[in-house]
């Protein structure tokens, strides 16, 4: 049912109980409780009565410090942090996340194995800490524990992580729909079109599909406001040493890639209602918050000088430009674009047979209609621009509505948000199971022991300030250690959003932060429920 409501489907299902699936589900879980007790017979065959007998009065070794180990881990764990940190492109982050991830477990088990012996021996060596009741007890006890414990953490802490990631990751692509359909699709109709080469008739024909479209939403009924259209041609590579090499759309460097589009003033001025007037050689220039503030644009034998930014408008020239890698992106306006086009753009074919720049045409009006007729109308553009691709040798039409556009995604992220949330809850009981039945376990262990010192005159309240001493110094480092965790992998999951276009920074900081939280709330209370389970068992 929630999965429905996530994705805005009608509920239409009957529930019924599979006795296959019972049968396996009772063998399999059979067939696990069996090798357990094969195993538990074989221990106790191989025991000696007496051995089992002393077992708790067996004196126990106190552990040691491995700092070798310790130091292992923390090289490992800083090479996971350092993946994440220093990855810059979106493409390289998918084929080394799963490295960094596995570093990044491996290390947190072997720091928080070897590291939780050492802060024992550290807390011990501090007086002032160590010799108080409430303290003398729990360091004692973790002391002799913490070779156990520090994997029981390093679980938890894992767990913890995945939690936050994947629930801060999915929360963020869906509650990112609303941002990302009213900024991309600003208008009822959005078409666009596209070829590879320079096209002496682009403007023609890009005014022959404006007139086509209009014309056909009018027929429909349409009330058009709002038309904007426009012809540019784009080039995308690498800056070398300075020089701008040009390559294919899907080959740029994150650091040194740049995709200019170059737009006719013309075009500029009746889009956005200005009177804006440009030289041979000059040009108004519109790029990301990164991008260097040079006064000239080179690329090879063009040079053009800049008489006027226009960054604010980047978003409305492109609403695509603020979720596709923004600073890569430069709007140049020039007085001559078709000449510019076939003298210096036309000369970029370095990708075999295919140019290096593209010819693009792009409309975009409101209608006026309901969200029926919206999406029947974008049905019938899209159709109709299909059909021109071979009359005008067009490599790509598109025609999305923003009603149909948010349906796709509800339809998509509705059901990554439900697997994330359904695997967080999975996540969050594995980790509260481990910490409730370590709790436990160690409560009918330690119940002897507190026995003893009630009889010898600790009091009640003793016991209390010393268990939630324990508690709260064992309970801190896996919360802690997940949210250190979280802020470093951070970057690579911007990344993996920029890819998926649903880059907003602040949305995800703001999102992990509920998450961490909502987390962290809900860790406290089963940190209050399990101390005092605890505390139950050690003062019976």
């Amino acid at each position: 049912l929630g999965f429905a409501r996530i994705i805005a489907t009608p509920v239409n299902y009957a529930f019924n109980v599979s006795k296959v699936s019972v049968i396996f589900t009772i063998i399999g879980f059979s067939f696990i409780f069996g090798l357990i007790y094969i195993n538990t017979v074989r221990k106790i065959g191989f025991s000696r009565p007496v051995e089992l007998v002393r077992a708790e009065k067996a004196a126990e070794k106190p552990p040691r410090a491995n700092w070798l180990a310790g130091l292992f881990g923390l090289l490992t764990l800083g090479t996971g942090y350092a993946i994440s940190l220093f990855i810059e492109e979106p493409l390289a982050v998918l084929s080394w996340f799963l490295l960094a991830s596995v570093l990044v477990i491996i290390g947190t088990f072997i720091t928080l194995i070897s590291g939780s012996v050492l802060l024992c021996k550290i807390l011990q060596k501090n007086i002032n800490y160590y010799y108080k009741t409430n303290h003398f007890i729990s360091v004692s006890s973790m002391t002799y524990r913490m070779r156990r414990n520090g994997a029981g953490l390093a679980a938890i802490c894992i767990l913890l992580t995945m939690t936050l990631v994947t629930l801060s990751t999915t929360a963020t692509m869906y509650s990112s729909i609303d941002f990302y359909v009213d900024t991309r699709f600003p208008c009822d109709i959005n078409a666009s079109a596209n070829k590879y080469g320079y096209d002496p008739n682009l403007n023609s024909m890009g005014n022959a599909l404006t007139d086509s479209i209009v014309e056909n939403a009018k027929a429909e009924g349409a009330d058009i406001g709002d038309l904007g259209s426009y012809t540019c041609y784009s080039v995308k590579g690498n800056y070398v040493n300075g020089e701008f090499k040009s390559v294919s759309f899907y080959n740029t460097d994150i650091d040194n890639g740049v995709q200019y589009v170059f737009m006719d003033i013309n075009d500029y001025n009746n889009s956005f209602n200005c009177n804006e007037e440009l030289g041979n050689g000059e040009a108004i220039v519109a790029s990301g918050d990164k991008n260097d503030r040079t006064d000239v644009i080179k690329l090879g034998d063009l040079s053009l000088n800049v008489v006027k930014r226009i960054d604010d408008k980047l978003d409305a020239l492109d609403p695509f430009a603020f979720f596709a890698a923004p600073d890569t992106l430069v709007y140049v306006i020039v007085n001559n674009n078709d000449e510019i086009a076939k003298e210096h753009l036309s000369k970029y074919e370095s990708d075999g047979n295919k140019s290096m720049i593209r010819c693009i045409w792009k409309a975009s009006f409101n209608t006026g209609m309901n969200d029926e007729d919206q999406i029947r109308l974008s049905n019938e553009i899209s159709e109709f621009l299909d059909g021109s691709r071979e009359d005008n040798d067009l490599m790509l039409t598109n025609c999305y509505n923003p009603i149909q556009m948010r349906h796709e995604l509800i339809d998509s992220l509705g059901g990554l948000m439900f697997l994330g949330t359904l695997l967080s809850i999975i996540f969050l009981i594995s980790s509260f199971v481990i910490i409730y039945y370590k709790q436990i376990s160690e409560g009918y262990e330690d119940q002897s022991r507190f026995s003893i010192m009630q009889k010898v005159g600790m009091t009640k309240k003793e016991i209390r300030k010393s268990i939630e001493s324990q508690m709260l110094t064992v309970f801190l480092i896996p919360i802690a250690f997940a949210c250190i965790h979280l802020i470093v992998v951070m970057p690579l999951i911007s990344k993996i959003l920029m890819l998926s276009g649903l880059y907003n920074p602040m949305r995800l900081q703001i999102t992990a932060g509920i998450c961490a939280l909502i987390c962290g709330l809900i860790y406290t209370l089963v940190y209050k429920a399990t101390s005092n389970s605890y505390f139950k068992i050690v003062s019976a």
